[in-house]
């Protein structure tokens, strides 16, 4: 009977644990998350795609040859705001804490009035900029 004790203690139980933390962080790691915000973004009565990233970070590279054929086509209507999230000056850190980014790529979408309305982490494709970026222009 202790040896039966002691397995569920040493296996079950950390496998319970595990299982149980996995799952808490799926739910926070989503790859899509709508943003409404009260905080308001200087935007000069444009809207503005905030694209926070890394040169070292494969995905990152991946959206920006995704922006090359996107930029041209709303240059006139969207500001686009590229940080280095790893450049080490105070204002990136001070961006990163604001806007709460955690991941790279992340791509925050601001309307012309100022307000976050779209905020994604992780890869996109070019047609998907497109469609978040047609409802901030």
């Amino acid at each position: 009977m202790k040896n039966w004790i002691i397995v569920l203690l040493i296996f079950a139980v950390p496998l319970g644990v595990f299982a149980w933390l996995e799952s808490n962080s799926s739910k926070s790691m989503a790859k899509e998350t709508k943003v409404m915000s009260t905080k308001t973004v200087p935007t000069n009565g444009r809207g503005k795609m905030l694209k926070f990233s890394s040169p070292m970070c494969s995905d990152c590279k991946k959206v920006q040859t995704e922006l090359v054929g996107v930029i041209p086509d709303y240059k006139d209507a969207v500001t686009f705001e590229e940080i280095n999230v790893t450049d080490g000056t105070k204002a990136s850190a001070a961006m990163v804490k604001d806007y709460k980014v955690t991941v790279v790529p992340t791509l925050i979408f601001v309307s012309k009035d100022g307000q976050i309305i779209h905020r994604e982490e992780g890869f996109l494709t070019e047609s998907e900029i497109r469609t978040h970026l047609d409802h901030i222009k």
